[in-house]
């Protein structure tokens, strides 16, 4: 009687220990923000130091200490045919780059040889202003 008994025993204890499951919750927070704008073709001014330089500053609160601190900002653009490039990138012989810093987003555009010559006003753009941010560990 003691065989079958701790046979059965040893049985339900194996069953009990194999039907558990260690379960580990880890929650993912995406502080990643997409925002997009349009730049107009009259908001590029020309650079006062060199006529082969256009520039955009742009107010971008969202752009705040903590994304300047703990992340980056990345930004696409896009020349109306629905192709987004990343900046800093070279589109019909133009140069355009960014910076950034606190609430304030610049991008420029000049010819990418480097040899200059007037460059007329870019055109109407696309951007989509990705902010990074991540926790400080």
């Amino acid at each position: 009687m003691k065989k079958p008994l701790t046979l059965i025993a040893g049985f339900l204890i194996i069953l009990g220990i194999s039907s558990c499951t260690k379960e580990e919750i880890i929650q993912q927070i995406n502080y990643n923000r997409i925002i997009t704008y349009t730049i107009t073709a009259n908001e590029w001014q020309p650079d006062p130091n060199r006529s082969d330089k256009w520039f955009v500053e742009l107010d971008f609160p969202e752009i705040d200490d903590y994304v300047v601190d703990y992340g980056t900002v990345l930004v696409d653009i896009s020349f109306g045919n629905g192709i987004y490039e990343p900046l800093t990138t070279v589109y019909d012989g133009v140069a355009y780059r960014y910076d950034y810093s606190v609430g304030t987003l610049w991008i420029d555009a000049a010819y990418a040889d480097g040899l200059g010559g007037d460059l007329e006003r870019p055109g109407q753009a696309h951007i989509k202003v990705i902010l990074m941010d991540a926790e400080d560990y």
